[in-house]
């Protein structure tokens, strides 16, 4: 506030030393004003700049510890269940450590590109199963369950693959040249905005024929988002409820849908917060207590 009286009482000083010749048109009164604004918050800016960066330590230092009681709060309501919901992250890390150490090797020699994704996939869970930690015990309970959706697809993608087998393993990795030229098309639209370089034209012929030659292999539905499951579904254009309902997972869509909510932008984003009652007329725009539990479990 004290900023905005400063900004206030400098235009005022500028203005009324221009307008001291009382007949000033309304043309000039107003351009003077305009220059007066446009002086005054070039100056103004960089003392508030220097204001902001010298209490920057302080701020933070009073938000910690706002944050500290909050954290302490919510690890006597929650400690017992976050800390079994580790204990089972770690167990996982280290069963995929040792099965990656015992059969790494055999894997790449026999080519076994199932296995080899499934490897993967488990690796990429377990991070972020230990990003969903993080968000619960700091108490954001729909960055949890928007990061648990995102773990739902793995587990989904794994078990679908792991039951279809070889093929489908093959066109899953595959499918990786199309998603690349997908998003490289993508980046080229807006070279000029984004202010990159344009991937360099052989390479880009190359991606072409790469996913020329795939489509032609596959056929033409292998080109489309979720192409590599195309065989394995019998479907030319399949979804990704379609993987769902192949496994068996697609009772848990209420679930998928709810943490849906805080990735898209639409209405409900700004309705509906796990960590806030529902009655409740006040908006979350950091940590709470509340909500925890379905992302958790």
């Amino acid at each position: 506030m004290s900023e905005d009286r400063e900004i206030t009482k400098k235009i005022q000083e500028i203005i009324s030393l221009r307008f001291k010749d009382v007949n000033v048109t309304e043309k000039e009164r107003s351009r003077i004003i305009s220059e007066a604004f446009s002086q005054t918050i070039d100056e103004t800016a960089k003392e508030i700049h220097y204001s902001i960066k010298k209490g920057i330590p302080k701020m933070i230092r009073e938000t910690n510890k706002i944050h500290t009681r909050h954290h302490k709060k919510l690890n006597i309501i929650w400690k017992t269940p976050l800390d079994m919901l580790e204990a089972l992250w770690i167990i996982a890390i280290e069963i995929g450590q040792d099965f990656n150490e015992r059969n790494y090797k055999k894997v790449i020699k026999d080519n076994d590109l199932t296995l080899f994704i499934l490897t993967r996939l488990h690796c990429q869970a377990c991070q972020i199963v230990g990003e969903i930690i993080t968000l619960l015990r700091n108490g954001y309970a729909d960055g949890a369950n928007a990061r648990w959706r995102s773990l739902f697809e793995t587990v989904v993608t794994a078990l679908f693959i792991n039951k279809q087998g070889k093929e489908t393993a093959e066109r899953y990795l595959a499918h990786e040249i199309i998603d690349k030229y997908k998003r490289m098309n993508e980046m080229h639209k807006y070279l000029e905005e984004l202010n990159i370089e344009p991937v360099p034209d052989k390479e880009i012929e190359i991606l072409k024929e790469e996913r020329k030659q795939l489509i032609i292999k596959y056929g033409k539905s292998f080109k489309g988002s979720y192409g590599w499951a195309a065989y394995a579904l019998d479907k030319n254009r399949p979804n990704y409820r379609d993987i769902e309902e192949a496994i068996g997972l697609n009772y848990l869509r209420p679930y998928y849908q709810l943490a849906n909510i805080p990735v898209h932008a639409g209405p409900m984003s700004i309705l509906f917060d796990l960590g806030m009652p529902e009655t409740d007329i006040l908006m979350l725009a950091g940590s709470s207590n509340r909500g925890l539990a379905d992302p958790g479990q």
